[in-house]
């Protein structure tokens, strides 16, 4: 836990830590600025009988990032989410053997926190090798269910070999995928531009 916001200064909690010690934490750290509690991880999904019980303590509006991977999870949580950040792995990302099964559960998953009313949106993690065809494929699917979801393409934070894309080709990207969704945009890791974890 950072003891004051934005410093960097942390604090070690036991994990796991229980429901109780949480909701105290979360009420510790609410300020008039804070808007949504957020779920990140790891996977958070894996935890979904948690945040459910997490739902029931604290009266605060939820937002999951989720890899998107385990829509049978999400399912357990998709009355309680108010907003659920998606990622959708390209091929190149190497995230699965089965990079078929790995989309479908995907776009299962923004499927069921959209229809749920969770204000629901899209990232993929773009790099300088990121083809146009992988991203049309996605902007497709994610059309299919609504034109309006937005999607986040965020260049990769250089590093472990990877460049971030030249800002034509981030622009080309937004294009191709700007002829199927209303709402595109490109947005870095800003807590890595901070200098923030």
């Amino acid at each position: 836990m950072e003891y004051t916001p934005g410093t960097n200064e942390f604090r070690n909690i036991p994990n796991p830590v229980d429901i109780g010690a949480l909701t105290e934490i979360i009420e510790k750290i609410w300020s008039a600025g804070t808007r949504q509690l957020s779920l990140t991880g790891g996977e958070p999904l894996i935890y979904a009988d948690f945040i459910d019980e997490l739902s029931r303590e604290v009266d605060y509006p939820l937002y999951l990032e989720t890899s998107g991977c385990n829509p049978e999870q999400a399912r357990k949580l998709q009355y309680i989410i108010d907003a659920a950040a998606c990622d959708v792995k390209l091929p190149e990302h190497n995230a699965a053997s089965d990079y078929d099964s790995l989309f479908k559960s995907e776009l299962e998953t923004i499927r069921i926190f959209y229809e749920a009313g969770a204000l629901t949106f899209v990232k993929v993690v773009v790099s300088r090798i990121t083809k146009k065809k992988a991203l049309v494929t996605i902007a497709r699917k994610v059309s299919d269910l609504d034109d309006t979801i937005p999607l986040v393409i965020q260049p990769v934070t250089p590093g472990y070999g990877l460049d971030c894309p030249q800002p034509e080709q981030l622009l080309e990207l937004m294009d191709v995928v700007g002829e199927y969704l209303m709402d595109v945009r490109a947005v870095p890791q800003v807590h890595k531009i901070m200098g923030l974890l």
